[in-house]
């Protein structure tokens, strides 16, 4: 299971999906602008909105708005979008668009009231985007990386220490598993511990050496490459 690689994926599709979200918002609020009426208002009443949630406790304010449609009807509706500190004050005019069909179908005539939900929507899709694309990008620049060890790197020959199981990653229904070796640099009295690159199948009775070759970045030993091309192929 390759993990950025879902994670990536997860997060991509996310984002897709609030684009799609902000696209059908945009359009809804493209087509209240084109058939709604403007009228003046008056902020009657501020509602107070307490958040049921342990993870995010605050309150925010939502404007209550009182305005006269062009047939004399008195309408009263709550705006769309609250804060705290309330970004209106009781008694404070205000102008405000409605549906001539549906009155109570309102809003104030803001661009932060109009435009406040495709424009969230779009911020995080952009977010959940890069994350994304981070994630995905995660095993091309592992490879590079590891490709320029190879060419480049200091070889060095390890002592095999045992075969393990990486248990945080599954490939084909089952864990993959991975060669444990490990090298004391002599300059530093530093002992590095290696780990192969994921192995399909147990490769155990495969080895018949005590010394694995790795190649290292000089300059940072924790930058490495196993060796394991003396494995067999795997035919999966």
């Amino acid at each position: 299971m390759n993990i950025p690689k879902i994670v990536g994926s997860i997060f991509s599709i996310t984002s897709s999906a609030l684009f799609v979200g902000a696209g059908i918002t945009y359009t809804q609020s493209r087509k209240f602008i084109d058939h709604s009426t403007g009228a003046k208002g008056v902020v009657v009443d501020l509602s107070l909105s307490r958040s049921s949630s342990s993870s995010t406790p605050g309150s925010v304010y939502y404007p209550i708005v009182r305005f006269k449609t062009a047939k004399g009807e008195e309408v009263e509706f709550r705006g769309d979008v609250g804060s705290n500190p309330p970004s209106y004050r009781k008694g404070e005019e205000v102008q405000v668009r409605y549906d001539p069909k549906d009155p109570y179908h309102a809003s104030i005539d803001s661009f932060f009231a109009l435009w406040f939900f495709p424009l969230l929507l779009s911020g995080m899709g952009v977010i959940f985007g890069i994350l994304g694309g981070i994630f995905l990008l995660i095993p091309v620049f592992s490879n590079r990386k590891e490709k320029w060890i190879q060419e480049n790197g200091q070889l060095i020959a390890t002592e095999f220490q045992s075969v393990e199981q990486n248990k945080s990653e599954t490939i084909g229904g089952q864990h993959p598993y991975q060669i444990i070796s490990q090298w004391l640099d002599s300059r530093t009295n530093k002992v590095y511990v290696f780990r192969s690159r994921n192995i399909s199948f147990n490769p155990e009775k495969f080895i018949q050496r005590k010394e694995i070759q790795v190649r290292i970045d000089p300059d940072n030993p924790k930058k490495y490459s196993m060796d394991i091309s003396f494995l067999p192929e795997d035919a999966n």
